[in-house]
């Protein structure tokens, strides 16, 4: 190893026990041409390896034919047997290849014949003449393809005949070791904690890794430059411009900066944001052409980006088209709402500023997410309200004390009741009833905690109430609060000593929770007994 080449040993095995046919299949910067280099010199074979790296946007399949014969020809096995060609306007390059397989059909040594940037090729009949050459090549020819993305090569019929080596993208992955020793040999030293969180970042990419280790040379904090390192970081993003982005359409371009506000996106969601159709058969192909995006299912209709890409995507949407991010967070925070994602709805309506409609949209949810033993995300959403938002907002005010009844902190929910209580009157009609549900559930709950036996009677029973109002039956939580309505006045009951009307209403709150299928309200009920 010279610089900071490393030995990759395992692939290197893989290369050396190849079929007759290998293809590497991954992003710009993942290494490929450095491993076959390197392959090629640990393995002893730069006398029987021709390498031909194929021009940018090629369509001269002349011109391809003729670096493929040089290549061939400049091994030492080839060196007697491959005839050199000229250049001529009239070279029938079908009858070129002929004789090449003819010249070839003698072969008794290995040789390997190494096409680097095979996607480059944009010749479709330069493409079938290699598709000729692949299938009717001698044994002893062996095929190295490197490309950034797969090729119509017929090569399925070699993949099931056994005659086909692939190695992918997370082949290619950095792993922690070999990181370790890239970094060592450019001179950086990282703690465990730090280099953890690098090749998270960089997801392995070896670009990403190369270019964090020229970054990291001699910087004076180089953990703290390692934790903070991104898509947006200078070298980095001059890459991913260059090699990925700029060489997209404008259609193409346009969706991938509208859509890195997503964690995921997926094809519906791409089309809303766009304002366009054809978003998923667009990620899709992004995906087999290895260009920064990944699919999260078997399906392939989730796909995230890259991270460091979507660091660059972010920063580039953040550069040239500001004032469109609200309106992108917006119209994906309906976008999640109206198909049932409410988490990543409230995310995307804070990232908006819409505090009224993320408080909305949390309200509508928040009994929900508390049931299904969420309340931890609720905390954590409400965390990225601003401060003095609940102050005149009623249903927000709501949410808080909820939680602060469950952080322990009494005193606080009381001051956030009082003020829902105080902006209940402003509130819409006809979200009222589903305020005045949560704010039962709150004063239940204080009353609970200060062991008030007379007000969590009371508000039991308003609970039972607003458990058939229609409202409530709209949103399919009447049974859930009648169960937790008859718990918690069985529970009251059981320690007035009324033990056969407490025994009732338990068993019935027991009865309820299990039909509804709600285990966390069901330990509620058992709970008394203990």
């Amino acid at each position: 190893m010279t610089g900071t080449v490393v030995d990759r040993d395992a692939l290197f095995d893989r290369l050396s026990g190849a079929s007759r046919v290998t293809q590497i299949t991954a992003p710009p910067g993942s290494g490929k041409t450095m491993l076959l280099r390197s392959w090629i010199g640990e393995a002893g074979l730069a006398e029987r390896a021709g390498w031909v790296s194929v021009q940018r946007q090629e369509r001269d399949a002349q011109r391809f034919w003729i670096s493929v014969i040089d290549a061939v020809g400049a091994t030492a096995p080839g060196s007697t047997r491959v005839r050199a060609l000229t250049p001529a306007p009239d070279l029938d390059v079908w009858a070129l290849v002929e004789r090449l397989l003819q010249d070839l059909g003698t072969l008794e040594d290995q040789v390997w014949l190494v096409i680097d940037d095979l996607h480059e090729l944009r010749s479709t009949e330069a493409l079938g003449q290699l598709e000729l050459l692949l299938m009717r090549s001698p044994p002893q020819l062996r095929f190295v393809l490197a490309t950034r993305h797969d090729q119509r090569l017929g090569l399925h019929r070699l993949r099931l005949e056994g005659g086909l080596t692939e190695i992918r993208a997370a082949d290619l992955r950095f792993s922690l070791a070999e990181a370790r020793v890239l970094l060592d040999r450019a001179g950086v030293k990282l703690s465990e904690a730090a280099l953890v969180q690098l090749v998270q970042r960089t997801e392995g990419w070896a670009a990403g890794l190369r270019l964090a280790a020229l970054s990291l040379a001699g910087h004076p904090e180089p953990d703290r430059f390692a934790a903070e390192f991104s898509g947006s970081e200078r070298t980095v993003a001059e890459y991913l411009l260059a090699e990925v982005l700029d060489r997209q359409p404008e259609s193409i371009r346009r969706l991938l900066l509208r859509t890195s506000v997503l964690e995921q996106v997926n094809g519906p969601l791409a089309d809303v944001l766009t304002e366009t159709v054809g978003g998923e058969r667009i990620l899709q192909d992004l995906e087999e052409a290895n260009a920064f995006v990944v699919s999260m299912d078997a399906r392939r209709f989730w796909f995230r980006y890259h991270r460091l890409f979507a660091d660059l995507l972010q920063l580039e949407l953040r550069r040239t088209a500001p004032a469109e991010l609200p309106a992108l967070h917006t119209t994906a925070a309906h976008w999640y709402a109206e198909h049932g994602e409410p988490i990543e709805a409230v995310h995307h309506a804070q990232a908006a500023e819409q505090w009224s409609v993320a408080a909305r949209l949390l309200a509508d949810h928040w009994f929900g997410l508390y049931l299904d033993g969420r309340a931890a995300t609720a905390h954590e959403l409400l965390t990225r309200f601003p401060a003095g938002a609940a102050d005149t907002d009623a249903e927000l005010a709501a949410l808080m004390a909820a939680d602060e009844v469950m952080q322990g902190s009494l005193q606080a929910a009381e001051v956030y009741l009082s003020a829902a209580e105080r902006e209940a009157a402003s509130v819409a009609a006809d979200r009222r009833e589903r305020l005045q549900v949560r704010l039962t559930l709150v004063r239940l709950s204080l009353s609970r905690q200060r062991s008030d036996l007379s007000a969590v009677v009371t508000e039991t029973r308003a609970l039972m109430t607003l458990a058939d109002a229609p409202d409530t039956a709209q949103l399919g939580v009447g049974d859930q609060l009648r169960a937790l309505a008859l718990i918690n006045l069985g529970a009251a009951e059981l320690w007035s000593n009324r033990l056969d009307e407490a025994e009732r209403h338990l068993e019935q709150g027991l009865d309820l929770a299990r039909r509804t299928d709600q285990p966390f309200i069901e330990i509620s009920a058992l709970g008394p007994w203990r």
